[in-house]
């Protein structure tokens, strides 16, 4: 469930402000609103292969709570295999050393990064952290039933964000674990067979340079949409953009830094929207 894009980017500069608990079971990073503002609603981020100690997933995590005033919760889904932030290093050794010993170490950063893509792979396949994002998102929806919950999946969480966006799994009382959703470049998605049975308030961005959700895909799933007027929804292709481009976009490109903060603010539109029909 790894492509080789889902390795490429950058490593963003900001520190994180949140903190790290326990919650239901697992490790997980928590972003709250600012003070003495009123909680919207929950957001659950199923994070991109570099997992929840990435910071610009954290980071990402800090921005929708100031921006949305929301809880944002970063969890550690991945069986503590997430791709170590190196990995971003490697790849851009690969891509860009051009040089004469550049070319010599290229084979040793093609290995490091087949290997991250391998450990992704076997240790935390969909089959096995499907079921851990969903007790997750249960217990939350049991504990805080109080307010609305979002999930937002980036790259390979995307996948699991969708599946719960099919209202399949439900609360013991017959609630829906989410009620609403967003994705941004999600990776190994089986269109039209996850995107057909989408029941909740979906919200995509993706860019049209995407290897992991392509163009066929994209317009499949525009299509699929269409049809289902009782489902809001809304895909928003980003022109010239790569997979990865909302979590790992290059802070020192203009347009690339411009269409991550355009993607933040699309989610954030999106929860604020959808939660409000919810009052």
């Amino acid at each position: 469930m790894a492509c080789s894009q889902c390795f490429q980017g950058s490593l963003h500069s900001a520190t994180p402000q949140g903190r790290e608990i326990q919650l239901h079971g697992r490790s997980t990073y928590v972003a709250e609103p600012p003070e003495n503002s009123t909680i919207k609603g929950v957001i659950v981020i199923v994070a991109d292969v570099f997992g929840w100690t990435l910071p610009n997933n954290r980071v990402l995590a800090d921005s929708m709570a100031a921006e949305g005033s929301f809880r944002v919760y970063l969890p550690e889904f991945m069986n503590d295999s997430a791709a170590p932030a190196g990995k971003l290093d490697d790849f851009d050794n690969i891509i860009s050393d051009m040089s004469l010993t550049g070319w010599l170490w290229k084979p040793y950063y093609i290995i490091r990064v087949m290997i991250g893509m391998l450990s992704v792979s076997i240790w935390a396949s969909f089959s096995s952290t499907m079921p851990q994002v969903t007790s997750f998102v249960a217990a939350l929806r049991e504990n805080e039933a109080s307010l609305p919950i979002g999930a937002a999946g980036y790259c390979w969480g995307g996948k699991h964000v969708l599946n719960l966006a099919s209202g399949h799994a439900k609360t013991t009382d017959g609630k829906p674990l989410i009620d609403a959703a967003f994705v941004a470049h999600p990776s190994y998605v089986v269109v039209p067979d996850e995107i057909q049975p989408i029941k909740r308030p979906l919200s995509v961005a993706v860019g049209d340079n995407d290897i992991a959700f392509k163009p066929n895909q994209v317009e499949q799933t525009k299509a699929i949409f269409a049809q289902k007027d009782n489902v809001p929804s809304e895909v928003v292709i980003y022109p010239g953009a790569r997979h990865g481009f909302a979590v790992r976009c290059n802070e020192k490109n203009e347009k690339e830094a411009r269409q991550g903060e355009e993607a933040r603010k699309q989610a954030v539109n999106w929860f604020s929207v959808q939660f409000g029909k919810l009052k």
